[in-house]
């Protein structure tokens, strides 16, 4: 008897401890009641920072080289206004100390022995900002010799006014950015083949300019274009490839011009005794003197508004 009110005895105090134990885990607020302390030396709170916001503009130009890529194109944003960016450089003839023309530069304007088919402009595309179904047109002018400042790699102007340009558009095109990775074809003389992310169009107003390069010789003299780089560049300022106007919200659109695929490319015909002889010419920007990518901004929206508000704090 004393055996059995033992063991019902111990049976019971466990059935309570148990009972009691799982009360204190499963209470929600007091998580196993004293299992922790009143004070557990956590403290909770929240700060906040005023800030003030002062739009201002600061006259600044970034160093740009052959080897980085140039924006070109028109983008309208409603917040900031409208970017046009433009792109300046001069070109290089591919192969000093020979004449590539065939005939004599002496009759180069003879039409009768020297005949220019069709004047090229390529430009590699590296990428796009913006809208890259936005339609952007471009024009291509000729620049002046002996610019100011327009020199090695850089073009020091913290104003940003346009370079000067001679004479009437060399030609005009439009483009579609995410359209240029499509490729199309070229026929060289006999060869042909297929190019993909450039810009080619021709240059219809450029006959005369062609006509200037073919008169250039390669001994020494006032006209040497074809002797040395720096008689060249005496001779021929560059080109300037300018932005016109894009359509919807546009974009900038980014070329390297050191890529060997950015060139301006000469089609001829040279009318000998023996036949005629067709040809090409192909002249790149490859030398650091001479470029420059002027970006101009005409703020508008919101961020014209806060330029113009004196207020101490804008939006």
């Amino acid at each position: 008897m004393k055996k059995h009110s033992l063991i019902f005895f111990v049976t019971t105090v466990f059935a309570l401890i148990a009972i009691v134990s799982c009360k204190k885990i499963n209470e929600a607020t007091d998580l196993g009641g004293d299992l922790i302390p009143a004070v557990d030396n956590v403290t909770t709170f929240e700060k906040f920072l005023d800030v003030e916001t002062d739009n201002r503009l600061f006259n600044d130009t970034t160093r740009y080289t052959t080897s980085d890529y140039g924006a070109l194109g028109t983008m309208n944003d409603g917040v900031f206004g409208t970017t046009r960016a433009d792109l300046y450089f001069n070109l290089s003839s591919s192969a000093y100390g020979t004449y590539p023309y065939i005939i004599n530069p002496s009759q180069s304007n003879d039409p009768s022995v020297f005949q220019i088919d069709s004047v090229v402009m390529q430009l590699a595309y590296k990428g796009n900002y913006g809208d890259s179904t936005s339609e952007q047109t471009i024009q291509v002018y000729e620049l002046p010799t002996k610019i100011s400042g327009f020199t090695d790699s850089t073009y020091k102007n913290f104003v940003g006014d346009d370079l000067p340009t001679i004479g009437s558009s060399l030609g005009a095109t439009s483009f579609i950015p995410s359209k240029l990775k499509d490729s199309i074809r070229v026929i060289n003389k006999t060869d042909t083949f297929r190019v993909a992310n450039v810009v080619r169009f021709r240059l219809d107003g450029a006959e005369a300019l062609a006509r200037k390069f073919a008169s250039y010789d390669t001994t020494a003299g006032s006209n040497e274009g074809f002797r040395r780089d720096s008689a060249f560049k005496q001779l021929f300022g560059g080109l300037a490839v300018k932005s016109t106007s894009a359509s919807g919200k546009g974009g900038l659109s980014y070329f390297n011009l050191n890529d060997t695929s950015t060139k301006f490319i000469i089609y001829f015909k040279a009318i000998k005794s023996t036949g005629t002889e067709s040809g090409y010419f192909n002249y790149f920007h490859t030398s650091q003197a001479g470029n420059a990518n002027i970006i101009h901004r005409n703020r508008g929206g919101d961020f014209a508004a806060a330029l113009a508000s004196a207020a101490t704090n804008d939006p």
